[in-house]
């Protein structure tokens, strides 16, 4: 089948430069038009036959890149807004891109969609959350990160670290004075980016200072200064997360198919 269109194609190429030529040799009036079809088939032709015999040679096939589809075939479901959803998804996923730049596009969408749980979501992403202490125990999951809580402010000059990539393994050997702790960051997303960078950069650790009467339901003293201190690369994990929950957020707006994995037909 495929070596019949391939030689059909080279045939009728090669019939209609034949013509022009032909046309042209007679003369007369018709001269002309053989110019124009030996042009034609020059400049159209000519590279077609080309690439069909290059696509012959690397595939054995000259057929276009759709294999069969039916003739009239039923609509697969979409939603209204389909194509801004995937474009929207592309940008959420390149992480060449700032994520904070896409959360204004996405609070224009909830509100087209009129979704109020998708812009309550943009919103605070971009302003962030409620930091009070009451407000810790609603908090999103994804927006926590772990962190090391102690009442001791580390000298991080103490020339026994030597180099700063040792004031982790020192906090994390001494568990009596620094307590693992989950810390709900409420940051704008565009400080955690600004953050992750850093971490990418090289950067040896981060410490937020708190108040005891923000951290402890029942403070003896809620003046008293506790410092918490973590690893840059939680950072780059946290903004992942956020990345992860964008995306999930955006695939439910879009019609949903389960597959059983054992009828996953391979491309």
């Amino acid at each position: 089948m495929h070596g019949r269109r391939f030689v059909w194609s080279a045939v009728f190429l090669f019939a209609l430069a034949t013509i022009g030529i032909g046309l042209t040799v007679m003369g007369y009036q018709s001269q002309g038009l053989g110019l124009t079809i030996v042009i034609f088939g020059t400049i159209v032709g000519v590279p077609a036959f080309v690439g069909m015999a290059f696509q012959w040679l690397r595939t054995g096939s000259v057929d276009g890149p759709i294999v069969k589809s039916p003739a009239d075939p039923q609509k697969l479901p979409r939603t209204s807004h389909s194509a801004e959803i995937t474009a929207l998804l592309a940008k959420v996923q390149n992480r060449n891109e700032s994520l904070a730049k896409a959360m204004p596009e996405l609070l224009a969408l909830a509100q087209v969609l009129k979704n109020p749980s998708l812009e309550d979501f943009a919103r605070k992403e971009l302003a962030g959350y409620p930091s009070h202490k009451q407000d810790i125990a609603n908090a999103p999951k994804y927006r926590q990160i772990p962190a090391y809580m102690s009442y001791a402010e580390l000298n991080m000059a103490f020339v026994g670290f030597s180099n700063p990539a040792n004031v982790l393994p020192f906090i994390r050997n001494n568990s009596d004075d620094f307590m693992p702790w989950n810390l709900s960051v409420p940051f704008p997303l565009v400080r955690i980016e600004q953050e992750a960078h850093k971490a990418v950069g090289g950067s040896a650790g981060w410490r937020f200072d708190f108040k005891a009467g923000q951290v402890l339901d029942k403070a003896m003293d809620p003046e008293t200064p506790i410092y918490a201190y973590g690893d840059p690369a939680a950072w780059v994990n946290l903004l992942e997360n956020v990345r992860a929950e964008t995306t999930r957020r955006l695939l439910e707006l879009l019609p949903a198919l389960s597959v059983e994995a054992e009828k996953i037909s391979k491309a």
